[in-house]
């Protein structure tokens, strides 16, 4: 089913039929059990988009906080609430488990899951702490696992165009690229993140790091600061990075930038024969004067989402990665975003960390 949500732009950004209603009919015959462990904004929303889609039935939260427990039950009357995983596994065995919790209980949680015999597992960004705490976890699996990193921007269908715009060499070899990813989510001094050790690269900058190895085959990091301004961590994260096509990455996150009351993702790629612009809400092609049969475009959100996907909540690319991890479950297939393909991203996350020796100034 989502093969075609994965690949299917011409130049205009024109596409094939996404969701046969006819296979949008056999996930939700399926109806597997699932689990939630977490049930805080992202348990919460997945869960929900599970019910709309009704492709899977929330059988079970587990959540450490008495207070989510009680309150939630009294909401969902069909869903059993545990305080613990032991308590899950001695009273059901779900056929998916979500996890949505913080990083730093992700090693811990999913050896639990994977001793306690579950195959299916959507992991929540990012997947690890570091690359090592990755690399134990996939040392535990075998080729009947299915794990998947909710690593959703690589399922935004204006990224996917201009992934295959790039694949079509429609502005040629790229040269330079500018990156950049930004929120306000922290404005104010917090410690939360203190005891990962590790802040805005690792929990907002593993997106952007995502899509540009996907995109351009980051090859390097070739620099690397970061500034402290609330938090004992990274609030801002520049680098410079290789690509395996010879081009230079010029990459910026920052969860402390109060112009962006939303997360904006921005890739600006330029190539020989002209740029390729894309953010979540538009894709802009800009070719160069002296080609011959040169045409600029750009397509907005709505061109992309007509339609699709069958229900929405936040934005669409949450439900385009849960239609696509219930489509691999069913066919027994490796997801796009899986624990085992995380591994690039994550190497370098390792690395620009390993580097970013300076302090960014003002």
């Amino acid at each position: 089913m989502t093969s075609s949500i994965l690949s299917s732009f011409d130049r205009e950004g024109h596409r094939c039929p996404l969701i046969q209603e006819m296979e949008l009919h056999e996930l939700r015959k399926e109806k597997p059990s699932v689990a939630v462990v977490g049930f805080g904004k992202m348990g919460l929303l997945h869960s929900t988009i599970l019910g709309l889609l009704g492709c899977g039935s929330v059988d079970a939260v587990v959540d450490s906080s008495r207070f989510v427990r009680f309150a939630m039950a009294k909401v969902m009357k069909n869903t059993a609430f545990y305080a613990g995983l032991h308590d899950l596994f001695s009273k059901q065995a779900p056929d998916i488990v979500y996890v949505t919790t913080p990083v730093a209980s992700h090693h811990h949680l999913l050896t639990e899951l994977i001793a306690g015999g579950i195959r299916h597992i959507f992991l929540e960004k990012p997947p690890t702490v570091t690359s090592e705490e990755l690399h134990e976890i996939l040392g535990m699996l075998n080729k009947n696992h299915i794990v998947m990193v909710g690593l959703q921007k690589r399922y935004a269908l204006t990224f996917r165009h201009a992934k295959s715009l790039l694949d079509q060499g429609i502005v040629g070899r790229p040269t330079k690229t500018y990156a950049s990813i930004r929120s306000n989510a922290i404005v104010a001094k917090t410690n939360r993140h203190d005891s990962v050790g590790r802040g805005v690269l690792l929990d907002l900058g593993i997106h952007l790091v995502d899509l540009l190895a996907w995109m351009l085959e980051l090859r390097e990091v070739v620099e690397a600061k970061k500034r402290t301004m609330y938090t004992c961590v990274d609030d801002v994260f520049e680098s410079t990075l290789g690509a395996r096509n010879g081009g230079i990455v010029e990459f910026e996150a920052s969860w402390s930038d109060p112009q962006y009351p939303s997360p904006e993702t921005r890739i600006e790629i330029h190539g020989s024969s002209g740029t390729i612009t894309v953010t979540e809400d538009f894709v802009r092609v800009d070719k160069n004067k002296d080609e011959s049969g040169a045409s600029s475009y750009c397509r907005y959100k709505p061109h992309y989402y007509q339609g699709i996907p069958p229900a929405n909540l936040a934005d669409p690319e949450y439900t385009l990665e849960d239609l696509h991890f219930l489509n691999c479950v069913s066919q027994g297939s490796e997801p796009a975003t899986s624990l085992r393909n995380a591994q690039e991203t994550m190497r370098l996350v390792d690395e620009m960390y390993s580097k970013a020796t300076r302090e960014l100034h003002d």
